[in-house]
């Protein structure tokens, strides 16, 4: 499932000097709904409070653009705090 993500203040900032920290900070505030669970190996879940997102490339023009990011969290596992006897 798609997830449509918005960027007002970004697209008015394209191409102009401080792009990736507009950017960069619209996304982090939406982080929440990327679907980074996906990623998780071990059956957690991303660790909100350590995702660090980096824009690694931007392509395209003035009609299309694609944005590459990327993405690094630590992975959540619940244990068990259960006492055994």
């Amino acid at each position: 499932m798609a997830t449509n993500l918005k960027f007002p203040r970004s697209c008015m900032r394209l191409g102009k000097r401080n792009f990736a920290q507009v950017f960069l900070d619209e996304l982090q505030q939406q982080e929440s709904m990327l679907s980074l669970e996906r990623y998780c190996q071990h059956g957690g879940f991303p660790d909100l409070e350590s995702t660090d997102l980096e824009i690694s490339r931007v392509d395209g023009d003035t009609e299309d653009v694609v944005i590459h990011v990327k993405c690094e969290f630590d992975e959540s596992v619940p244990t068990s705090c259960g006492a055994f006897s």
